[in-house]
């Protein structure tokens, strides 16, 4: 018996066969050998061999031809039908009852044939050819060559460069049937084209929605009424020339004489409003569209995104897909994901030029949880080709993949791709005039469909030469691969950073101890070092990176340290990160500071170990994603060391309410005892900031931030609180004027306990008698609303645990801090 093994019920089969073997359906079934295995589609031929226990890591799948097959049954109904392709990997041929039906070479466009005819049981057969052959053969040479791509042929496909990139945590290239693939009866009234655009206006309160649509049917000779919201307005049917007398087109306009503005999560409401065409007795849906205004001030040659006429501070994540074997995700997975980048208080997901388009679930999750998408077109590092039949592929695709866009209010910015411009800056070809998928292709397609929204054409983009961070947009690792100092983030004057921080950040101990068992294997572990990021060609890897500011921070080796205690060169490698992203974005996000955007990379690793992501692959967050929780927060508080300037308090409501408060400081001497504390009204007004002077809040001279130097360190513990009106903390930081690196302790005074309001919600809370420098909880199948922070001398936290699908009934952890030789375990 088989078991359905599709999102339909079909039953897949996929088998992989020697390149240029079988070439059809008859010369595949005289092969001899052909081993078939059960294959869930959407998916990949990766997937299939994962989901049947076998080897499926280090398989060169572009060296074979993979062949998938089901049996269709006929949808009911006396036809005619429908077969779609949401998208097949990579070069493709499909056969329907050993009838060609298709050939494709694009993976990101999606196919739709009509089917006359079927009969009771239907082969559906898909062949995947490789790759190889096709990339080994001659073509004109590229203006210049990217380091990272294993052949530079590979800019002749379209595919993901996914599981194709040199210095990469190794993945498997999706070869297959990737996305959804159906077969049903066609619809009475069937929606052959669909362009939409939702405005606003620019002298008023209302909005509208204006379509233009295609249908083919057979229908009554009548009015259509398109319904947005509460509203509907009438629209007149115009029949089109064609073979069957069938194809109809329906536009117009309808105007609301007041809409909501969308605003991303961090500054408003997400409201959103159906959209339908109502005709001849049918209700076809176009989606949900939200009103907003988008603009990109340029001006200075900078980048500052303006939602609804106000700047916004985009901080935001690069996304890679759920799953990197299968290239699929439930809704659930996708809703949890960018929970995660939302919960962040991050307001922005890139989806970069090296991975895929994500699908339409993706697109409404973005919608509904005030997420700002910045898409990038799949073009990355290499230089595009000029030849009319890749420029037919690519505008085919670029134009279905700009139609799925259109209404949506997340949509901020498309860009050509990632770093085309600086690699071509890189091989000395920086003054290259023309690239036509850039400044042609994209645009003219970007005018048709989506006028109102930002183009760049490269990220980065802009000023003298794209390395420079200082104009247009930038990818600043100034902080990171090239070992600058911390105040590099100042001097350099990042404008717009649509790629920075990036760090080989080990994931949590319980991830650790889950794929590695225990902390032992970590540095040098073959499958620890697959997981770390390096650039192509270098003699370094982003652990290196991550380990010279371990050096610099802390004044330790923790190479050397990894020797003797491999948990505690983790722990420091954490530690560092933490350091690294408090102080950068601190520094960008003072209200003096020209930068206007910051884009993680990324949010979730490809791999576990010690990815660049602030998710772990298996879905835990990671030191940096609590600090930019608290950072990023929409009323939040961060503190930069100003020298001579003193310390200085950085204050940011991006909320639409006026904010009214108290700034506390506190004054600590050996880590323990409070010698003086101040207190100041605070008035920030709404989407506002303001920069306070903590040493102004104290009478007489105090050096803070110890650079004088009239005496030893007065203070070693500085923490300032943010309360609102009814005195309930908001946002806190910390600055340790003789910096991060401090002893062990064998005894802080670190004590922890749990407890339960209601039936299911528990809680911990955290309490400590002297200083606790990043305090971190480690709870099996819990996670922690707060963790990696550090907690003031007296000052109590209560920090909710939210289960997962693995979580005990009840909670059992761990609570550590950098600075404390000794672990406290709690338990119910």
């Amino acid at each position: 018996m088989t078991t359905p093994n599709s999102t339909d019920g079909t039953t897949w089969e996929c088998a992989a066969v020697r390149s240029g073997s079988a070439l059809d359906p008859p010369s595949l079934r005289i092969l001899p050998m052909v081993t078939w295995i059960p294959i869930e589609v959407p998916g990949t031929a990766a997937a299939a061999l994962r989901a049947a226990g076998r080897p499926f890591r280090d398989r060169d799948y572009d060296d074979e031809d993979w062949w998938f097959r089901a049996q269709l049954s006929r949808p009911h109904g006396p036809g005619p039908w429908v077969l779609e392709f949401g998208g097949l990997a990579t070069i493709a041929d499909v056969w329907l009852n050993d009838e060609h039906l298709l050939h494709s070479e694009n993976m990101f466009q999606t196919h739709r044939l009509d089917i006359e005819e079927l009969a009771d049981g239907n082969e559906l057969l898909i062949r995947c050819a490789a790759l190889h052959p096709l990339l080994s053969k001659r073509k004109p040479r590229p203006r210049w060559k990217v380091a990272r791509l294993q052949h530079r042929g590979l800019r002749w496909i379209r595919t993901t460069l996914l599981g194709r990139l040199e210095g990469w945590p190794h993945t498997p290239p999706p070869v297959g049937p990737w996305r959804d693939l159906r077969l049903s009866e066609r619809a009475k009234i069937d929606l052959v084209e669909r362009d939409l655009h939702a405005r606003c206006h620019p002298d008023g309160p209302g909005g509208s929605v204006t379509v233009d649509l295609t249908l083919r049917g057979v229908l009554a000779d009548g009015p259509a009424h398109l319904v947005v919201g509460d509203h509907s307005v009438q629209l007149d049917l115009h029949l089109l020339d064609s073979d069957d007398g069938r194809l109809w087109q329906v536009s117009g306009e309808i105007a609301l004489p007041e809409v909501e503005h969308w605003w991303p999560h961090t500054h408003g409401e997400q409201p959103l409003y159906s959209v339908a065409l109502e005709i001849d007795g049918s209700r076809i849906d176009l989606g949900r569209v939200g009103f907003r205004t988008i603009e990109a001030d340029r001006h200075d040659d900078g980048l500052t995104l303006i939602v609804n006429g106000t700047p916004i501070f985009a901080r935001g994540a690069c996304w890679t897909p759920m799953d990197p074997i299968s290239f699929t995700a439930t809704h659930g997975d996708q809703r949890r994901g960018l929970l995660q980048l939302r919960d962040a208080n991050l307001n922005v997901v890139r989806v970069s030029g090296e991975t895929i388009y994500e699908d339409d679930a993706f697109l409404d999750l973005c919608d509904e949880l005030g997420l700002l998408l910045w898409q990038d077109c799949m073009l990355a590092f290499y230089d595009p080709p000029d030849d009319p039949d890749w420029a037919g592929s690519f505008t085919t695709e670029i134009d279905q993949q700009l139609t799925r866009l259109q209404g949506r209010p997340c949509v901020t910015v498309i860009s050509g791709g990632s770093e085309i411009e600086q690699q071509a800056t890189y091989a000395g070809r920086g003054g290259i005039d023309t690239i036509t998928a850039l400044d042609a292709l994209i645009p003219e397609a970007l005018h048709k469909r989506l006028p109102q929204v930002p183009y760049l054409p490269s990220s980065p983009t802009g000023g003298d030469i794209p390395t420079r961070p200082d104009t247009g947009v930038a990818h600043y690792y100034g902080v990171g691969a090239y070992l600058r100092e911390l105040d590099d983030a100042r001097r350099s004057g990042v404008r717009f950073a649509a790629e920075c921080l990036a760090f080989a950040t080990p994931s949590e101990p319980r991830t650790i101890d889950e794929v590695y068992g225990g902390p032992s294997s970590a540095g040098h572990h073959p499958e620890w070092k697959r997981s770390v990021y390096r650039d192509a060609g270098a003699s370094w890897d982003f652990e290196d990176v991550r380990n010279h500011y371990t050096r610099l921070l802390f004044g330790v080796d923790p190479d050397q340290i990894r020797y003797y205690d491999a948990d505690r060169a983790l722990e420091l490698g954490r530690a560092t990160v933490a350091e690294l992203f408090t102080a950068t974005m601190s520094e960008w996000r003072r209200t003096s500071s020209p930068m206007a955007g910051a884009i993680i990379f990324h949010l979730r690793d490809l791999v576990a170990g010690a990815g660049l992501g602030i998710v772990d692959a298996l879905g835990q967050p990671k030191a940096p994603w609590h600090v930019l929780r608290r950072l990023m927060a929409p009323v939040a508080v961060a503190l930069t060391d100003e020298g001579l300037n003193g310390l200085a308090a950085h204050l940011v409501n991006d909320t639409g309410q006026t904010f009214n408060g108290v700034l506390r400081a506190e004054l600590f001497t050996n880590g323990e005892l409070c010698v003086d504390s101040a207190e100041i009204p605070i008035n920030i007004g709404r989407r506002d900031g303001l920069t306070v002077t903590i040493d102004s809040m104290f009478t007489g001279f105090r050096d803070l931030t110890w650079a004088h130097k009239f005496g030893p360190i007065a203070y070693d513990v500085i923490g300032v609180t943010l309360l609102n009106a009814d005195s309930d903390p908001v946002s806190s930081a910390v600055h340790l004027p003789g910096g991060p690196a401090r002893d062990r302790e064998p005894d802080l005074g670190l004590t922890s306990s749990l407890a339960q309001s209601g039936s299911e919600d528990w809680h911990v809370e955290v309490e400590s008698r002297r200083f606790a420098q990043w305090v971190s909880l480690d709870v099996p199948g819990w996670n922690p609303d707060d963790s990696w922070f550090h907690l003031l001398p007296g000052q109590r936290r209560d920090i909710a645990l939210h289960p997962t699908e693995a979580a005990p009934s009840k909670p059992t952890g761990y609570i550590r801090a950098l600075n404390s030789a000794a672990t406290k375990r709690f338990t119910a």
